[in-house]
């Protein structure tokens, strides 16, 4: 098949990008079909053999080449470890990665193992309730923590701090679509949130995946995956379980039917009795679980408050809508970070 007959006219350019990708790893010119696009173009594509591959072409405006590589890196380590995540397929000439010029724009291009399975999009009680499944999850984050703090990555592939990332900033003033109160509070937040970065240490703060939610959790059976390190950075190891927290219990788009301070109690002790076989995570790390989750709640707001219809069109699994959800999210911010209902004790 074409890869052109999937795309949308003004993504021309990265099919034009998949005819070198198709030379550069010898695959089926026509066998590269489009899952998603966005930031990220996602393929699935074929060797003449018949291998099934993951194909993600990046737009350079978006994302540097030294994002890629490091990530490719972070990937190769973790594999050699035994984590489960998808493992980068190199190039004929042994490249992890490829950069393409499209006129005066750069693309970057990675390709990676296709596994079976199906994400785990839908926020579905049988499984996220499921304690074996919350213990399982649980286990792999700690997993990816301890083997992350093996790797031993080059100074120049580190990953950045957390703050470093522009669009996760608040500004102090944004247009008037957004709640100027709102905004005003989220800001303090994180000015807060990275003086107390400076201090943080191992092992409590490291390189996290920081976006571990259904969508980047693939199910093969009883085998979960983890997919999508794109968002990884330093951070507060207690982002992982925050994001969860999030999506699930607090969040109206997606957040579980039966939600409430109790379960998500049961949620953290069993994530942490997996975790724990794996890496340690004290009481004094959870103590900044609701700062971490008003860190990324922050940045949803950002993203979906000036479009929520089209947030609406881009995910099917949810509970409301995404306008409902940012007026919830106004609502909780309007006299200071909130504290979200979290019982932490005996964690």
């Amino acid at each position: 098949m074409n890869p052109r007959d999937s795309l949308r006219p003004e993504s021309g350019p990265f099919a034009r990008v998949l005819e070198h990708v198709a030379q550069d790893w010898e695959l089926d010119a026509d066998s590269p079909r489009l899952l998603r696009d966005g930031h990220n173009h996602v393929y699935e594509a074929r060797t003449p053999g018949g291998e099934p591959l993951i194909v993600k072409v990046t737009d350079g405006a978006l994302r540097e080449a030294v994002d890629l590589e490091s990530e490719l890196f972070w990937l190769a380590g973790l594999a050699e470890r035994g984590c489960a995540v998808p493992t980068p397929v190199p190039a004929r000439d042994g490249r992890s990665f490829a950069s393409y010029q499209d006129g005066e724009r750069t693309f970057h291009a990675a390709l990676f193992q296709r596994l079976e399975g199906n994400t785990l999009d839908r926020p579905d009680p049988a499984i996220w309730d499921n304690p074996v499944f919350q213990r399982e999850f649980g286990r792999l984050l700690g997993q990816l923590h301890r083997a992350t703090d093996e790797i031993d990555f080059p100074p120049r592939l580190v990953r950045k701090q957390w703050y470093q990332d522009v669009e996760m900033m608040v500004p102090p003033t944004m247009p008037p679509v957004y709640d100027a109160g709102v905004i005003s509070q989220m800001h303090a937040h994180q000015q807060k949130m990275r003086a107390l970065a400076d201090q943080a240490t191992p092992p409590a703060y490291g390189l996290s995946h920081c976006d571990l939610i259904g969508p980047n959790v693939l199910r093969d059976g009883d085998r979960l995956w983890m997919l999508d390190f794109e968002m990884g950075c330093q951070h507060w190891r207690v982002i992982e379980l925050a994001v969860l927290v999030l999506f699930f219990h607090v969040l109206l788009v997606w957040k579980l039917p039966d939600s409430s301070p109790e379960t998500v109690h049961t949620l953290l002790q069993n994530l942490l009795a997996g975790y724990r076989q794996e890496h340690a995570l004290d009481a004094a790390q959870l103590e900044m679980l609701p700062d971490t989750i008003g860190l990324r709640e922050s940045f949803v707001y950002m993203v979906a408050r000036p479009t929520p219809e089209k947030w609406d069109a881009a995910i099917e699994n949810r509970n409301c809508t995404w306008r409902e959800t940012v007026t919830d999210i106004e609502e909780r911010w309007r006299n200071g970070r909130p504290s979200y209902d979290l019982d932490l004790h005996g964690l």
